[in-house]
């Protein structure tokens, strides 16, 4: 089996350009990147550091402004770019709901692992695995799927951040995901999703 793409910086260049060429709302809300201090000393209330390919992401942009569930921040349909901010609180958040919905410390964990840091959601957060060696993939999950494996963990949904974020490439190429600048909306062509991706395009 192929190894698991890395994010790199052609990666997000490629990501931006499909947003330029469609003439996303977002693209006029980008912020800057974040330095590695400026994420240190976000995440570290939640005992984690971001892993390598999760960094990459936060130092190229700090996601887009906008009202919360705002089609002017979403890089696809219903996936909203989150400045690093409100990612922590979104993590507490989720951390919160675990530890109400969970019966143990266990069933907690199972509902939201500690070593998951959201990126973005649509119907759930979508998380990367803070756990992993520094410059290893950083596995993706879709942590309300309840795609379980054989041993009864959680499924990753895409290997790397990196193959994600090509998966989010190609829908934009293959026409799966279509912005019309004018109705400002997504033509969302669902039927032409390889269902392997359906947690994540």
């Amino acid at each position: 089996m192929a190894a698991a793409p890395a994010l790199t910086p052609g990666l997000l260049r490629e990501l931006e350009d499909c947003w330029r060429d469609q003439d996303l709302p977002l693209v006029q809300r980008l912020q800057p990147g974040l330095s590695h201090e400026q994420i240190d000393a976000l995440t570290a209330p939640l005992g984690l550091r971001l892993p390598t390919e999760a960094l990459l992401w936060w130092t190229w942009r700090d996601g887009a402004v906008a009202e919360d569930l705002a089609i002017e921040r979403e890089l696809g349909p219903g996936f909203e770019f989150l400045p690093l901010a409100q990612a922590v609180e979104q993590c507490v958040f989720q951390r919160k709901l675990a530890a109400e919905f969970g019966e143990s410390p266990a069933d907690a964990e199972f509902w939201w692992h500690t070593s998951w840091f959201p990126i973005t959601h649509r119907g759930g957060a979508v998380a990367c695995d803070c756990s992993v060696a520094k410059g290893a993939p950083t596995p993706i999950f879709s942590p309300f799927s309840h795609d379980l494996d054989v041993d009864g963990r959680t499924h990753p949904a895409a290997l790397s951040f990196g193959q994600m974020v090509r998966w989010w490439i190609e829908a934009f190429e293959e026409g799966i995901w279509r912005y019309d600048a004018i109705a400002r909306s997504w033509d969302y062509r669902r039927e032409n999703r390889p269902p392997a991706r359906e947690r994540l395009v």
